[in-house]
C-alpha cells in the first residue's frame, strides 16, 4: 500500500515537475527519496539505488543553484545512498556518499551547531561503522569518538532528546573495542550505554527496550570471550527475557534477535560443559528458523554446527555426524561445518571417510581441524582405538 501511495505521488510529481520543475522538483526529489527508503527497507536494493539516484540528481542540481535551500537536503541523499550501499557490501561506494554527506554537515554544524550538530553526529557515527565493517579500526575509533563528544554534550543540555543517541553511540564503540580486544574499554562503554537504556526502557519500555536487550546481549558476548561466563549468562537471560516478550507481540520483528540470544547462550553452555541445556537452547533456535529456512538457512546451519559440536563433545558421535550432515545441506557455502563432520565420521571409525575431507580441506580448515582435536582431548571424548589415528591424522594436517 506504501508503495502505490508513493508510485501516484510520484507519477504526479513527475507531472508537474515537467511543466513547471522550479515549483515541483523539490517534492519529486522527496517522493524519489522516500521510495528508495521503502524499496531498502523490503530489500529491494536495485530498486531502491535507482530511486535514491534519481533523488540525488535533482538535489544535486537544486543545490547547485540555491545552497542555502538544499545543500540540507543534498548531504541527506549522499546519506541514505551511502546506508544502502553499506547495506549490500559496496564498500567503497559507501565511503563515497558517507564522506560527501560529512564534509556538507561539517560544514553546516560550524554556520549552525544547534541546527545541524546532530545530524553531523550521525554522520560520524556512519563512518565509524562503516570503518568497523572494513577492519580500519583506528579510523573507525576516530570517527565515534568524534560522535560520541556530540552527543556527550548535546545530551548533557538536554537529555531527553539526546541520551539515546548517546547511548547508541557508547554501544558503538563497545562493538569496535571488543573487535580490537581491548576489552576493558569495551566493557566501559557497554556499561555506560546500560546505564542509560536501562533508565530509558524502565520510563518508555515500548520505545527503549530493543536496544537494552541489545546492550545485554552485547555484554554477553564480551562477558564470555574474556571467560567471565556467570555474568555473561545472566547477560544473555536478561536479553532472551526482553525479546522473548518482544518476540509474542511481534515474532516477526524480534524472533531473529532472540534466536540469536538462544544460540550465544547455547555456545556458553557448550564451553561450560551444560550440554542438555546446550541442547535445548540449540533445538528452541532451530525451531524458530525453520518457519522461514530459505530465509535463514546461514544461521540455522551456524546453530546446527554448534549442535553438532556439543555432541560432538560428549562422545555422541552418530549424532554429530547427523547434525553436521543436515547443516551441510542448508548451507554447503559453510565449509566449517566439515570440521565437525570430519571429527564424528573419525571418532565412530569411519576412517577412510574422514581421511577424504582431511586432505581435501587440509589448506583451509587446518586450524579449525587441530583446534576440535585439541577441545575432543580436553573433554576426554577421544576413544582409546582412535587415538592412533587421531594423531595420524595431525601429523598429516602438519606436514
Amino acid at each position: 500500500e506504501s508503495e502505490q501511495m508513493y508510485k501516484a505521488s510520484l507519477e504526479i510529481y513527475e507531472r508537474l515537475a515537467k511543466n513547471n520543475p522550479q515549483a515541483f522538483e523539490p517534492d519529486l526529489a522527496m517522493t524519489c527519496n522516500n521510495l528508495g527508503i521503502l524499496y531498502s527497507d523490503t530489500q529491494r536494493f536495485d530498486e531502491s539505488e535507482q530511486m535514491y539516484k534519481a533523488s540525488l540528481e535533482i538535489y544535486e542540481r537544486l543545490a547547485k543553484s540555491n545552497p542555502q535551500a538544499f545543500v540540507p537536503d543534498l548531504a541527506m541523499s549522499y546519506n541514505n545512498l551511502g546506508a544502502l550501499y553499506h547495506d549490500i557490501n559496496r564498500f567503497e561506494e559507501c565511503e563515497q556518499m558517507h564522506k560527501a554527506a560529512l564534509e556538507i554537515r561539517k560544514r553546516l554544524a560550524k554556520e549552525n551547531p544547534q541546527a545541524f550538530e546532530p545530524d553531523l553526529a550521525m554522520y560520524f557515527n556512519n563512518l565509524g561503522n562503516l570503518y568497523r565493517d572494513m577492519q580500519r579500526f583506528e579510523e573507525s575509533e576516530q570517527m565515534c569518538k568524534a560522535a560520541l563528544e556530540i552527543y556527550e554534550r548535546l545530551a548533557n543540555a538536554n537529555p531527553q532528546a539526546f541520551e539515546p543517541n548517546l547511548a547508541m553511540s557508547c554501544n558503538n564503540l563497545g562493538n569496535l573495542y571488543i573487535d580490537t580486544q581491548r576489552f576493558e574499554e569495551s566493557e566501559q562503554m557497554y556499561k555506560a550505554a546500560l546505564e542509560i537504556r536501562e533508565r530509558l526502557a524502565k520510563d518508555n519500555p515500548q520505545a527503549f527496550e530493543p536496544d537494552l536487550a541489545m546492550t545485554y546481549h552485547n555484554l554477553g558476548i564480551l562477558y564470555s570471550d574474556i571467560q567471565r561466563f556467570d555474568e555473561s549468562e545472566q547477560m544473555y537471560k536478561a536479553a532472551i527475557e526482553i525479546r522473548k516478550r518482544l518476540a509474542k507481540d511481534n515474532p516477526q520483528a524480534y524472533e531473529p534477535d532472540l534466536a540469536l540470544s538462544y544460540n550465544n547462550l547455547g555456545v556458553l553452555y557448550c564451553y561450560t560443559k551444560r550440554f542438555e541445556e546446550c541442547e535445548q537452547m540449540c533445538k528452541v533456535v532451530l525451531e524458530i528458523y525453520r518457519k522461514d529456512i530459505e530465509k535463514w538457512h546461514s544461521r540455522y546451519a551456524y546453530t546446527l554446527l554448534v549442535l553438532s559440536f556439543c555432541l560432538n563433545l560428549q562422545g555422541k558421535f552418530e549424532e554429530g555426524e547427523q547434525y553436521s550432515l543436515e547443516a551441510l545441506r542448508a548451507d554447503s557455502s559453510n565449509y566449517y561445518i566439515y570440521t565437525n563432520l570430519a571429527a564424528a565420521l573419525l571418532l565412530q571409525g569411519k576412517v577412510g571417510e574422514a581421511e577424504k575431507i582431511y586432505l581435501k580441506y587440509k589448506d583451509e580448515l587446518k586450524d579449525g581441524f587441530l583446534s576440535d582435536f585439541d577441545e575432543l582431548d580436553r573433554f576426554g571424548v577421544i576413544p582409546e582405538a582412535r587415538k592412533a589415528d587421531v594423531e595420524r591424522i595431525k601429523a598429516m594436517l602438519l606436514e
